[in-house]
């Protein structure tokens, strides 16, 4: 039966809601690769002008030489373009001091691809 009748009116059953993600795809076909650790699944470019060009020295904040930033975070690494790299009232990390400081930290994954789609992504150990 494809519903119930009340007060002389079927109701037709609802189906269940689509689950809707407002994280970065974890997909790692996305075609995006971080600038720290080259994840591949980075669903956005870390910057307007990405990749930037092989002559252009890069200093941090890199949103001066190469544009907006995605404000993207690498679920490999954590790198969080244009917040990392230029942090307000720190002073900006380089790509290659954030990649030292990962590395030393044994590279460890901010999160498993398939955990990005969980309503709990922010506060995952």
């Amino acid at each position: 039966m494809c519903g119930t009748f009340r007060f002389g009116i079927r109701i037709a059953p609802v189906p269940p809601a689509p689950e809707i993600s407002l994280l970065p795809s974890p997909s790692i076909n996305a075609g995006h690769q971080c600038p720290i650790c080259s994840y591949p699944g980075l669903r956005m470019k870390p910057y307007d002008l990405w990749p930037p060009p092989a002559d252009l020295e890069l200093t941090p904040p890199y949103e001066d030489l190469l544009g907006r930033a995605s404000y993207e975070v690498c679920l490999r690494c954590g790198f969080e373009s244009g917040n990392d790299d230029n942090p307000g009232t720190n002073s900006p990390m380089s790509f290659d001091k954030y990649r030292r400081e990962w590395e030393a930290q044994g590279s460890p994954w901010l999160a498993k691809p398939e955990d990005a789609g969980r309503a709990d992504f922010g506060n995952i150990p």
